[in-house]
């Protein structure tokens, strides 16, 4: 065999053994098409306001562990509800209620922690229903329920203990209606921790205190501060119920009243 043909065959099978290689090779190649995005999106079930109130009975400190939404529109299946209150200008959730809750007959309940209700005014709500926000309100009249709650210094319960006792009006002097009066009350909270910025809230009911002058004229009446701090946007015209915090570190709390707030200064109450 000449050098020429030997050099064609070897031409050959080497052709041949790389066309086999790269089939070999070809046909294990693993074919993927190409990916598409796809968005699904889920109509809003209603736009109808719904109703938001705690629901329940308050516990002796005020507080509520359920909050209701109704008014839920055919159709809806889940849903989620915010609560916050303002204090002064400054407003802070109180309650969250996710993940969302089952409706059933147009309305759903959910279970949170303890809290205590700001009231219509002072309260903000917000709802989602199927992940649709919707219009919501807020409604809540608080109940005469006397008493005290530990809270934090950001404004949320704690559940500690705490009662009142001894709530007393010592002595009282001038003529209706311009009469004066002391009031005085103790705070038992012995798990409260000042130091951690922990308060003491009240809810008083003057008409209720031992020795308190009959026929006092609470639509004119401002009271304290003593040993109470203001709540900002307490109303007098709350009377004789009123709602404020106990200055730290006291136990055994002085309360002035006065029949007249005319003229005076310095009142947990406007």
């Amino acid at each position: 065999m000449s050098r020429r043909t030997a050099g064609a065959w070897l031409a050959v099978i080497l052709a041949t053994l790389l066309l086999g290689t790269g089939t070999a090779s070809a046909s294990q190649l693993s074919l993927v098409g190409p990916t598409r995005a796809v968005a699904t999106s889920v109509a809003r079930c209603g736009s109808a306001t719904v109703a938001v109130t705690p629901d329940g009975t308050a516990s002796a400190g005020g507080t509520y562990t359920r909050v209701r939404v109704s008014g839920v529109p055919s159709g809806c299946t889940l849903g989620t509800v915010r609560v916050a209150g303002r204090t002064g200008t400054a407003w802070a959730q109180v309650v969250v209620a996710q993940p969302a809750a089952a409706v059933a007959s147009g309305a759903f309940t959910v279970t949170v922690p303890a809290f205590v209700p700001p009231t219509t005014t002072a309260g903000s709500v917000w709802a989602t229903l199927d992940g649709w926000p919707v219009p919501a309100s807020w409604t809540f009249t608080p109940q005469v329920t006397t008493g005290c709650v530990v809270r934090t210094a950001s404004g949320t319960v704690t559940g500690k203990p705490c009662s009142l006792t001894d709530f007393r009006v010592n002595n009282s002097w001038g003529a209706a209606p311009n009469r004066e009066a002391n009031a005085y009350f103790t705070v038992v909270a012995p798990t409260v921790d000042y130091g951690a910025g922990e308060i003491v809230r009240v809810t008083l009911d003057f008409s209720t205190a031992v020795g308190m002058p009959s026929g006092w004229r609470w639509t004119t009446t401002g009271v304290g501060p003593g040993n109470l701090v203001a709540v900002p946007g307490t109303s007098c015209s709350t009377l004789p119920v009123i709602v404020a915090d106990v200055a730290a570190w006291n136990t055994n709390v002085f309360v002035p009243i006065k029949e007249n707030r005319a003229g005076g200064s310095g009142f947990v109450c406007s």
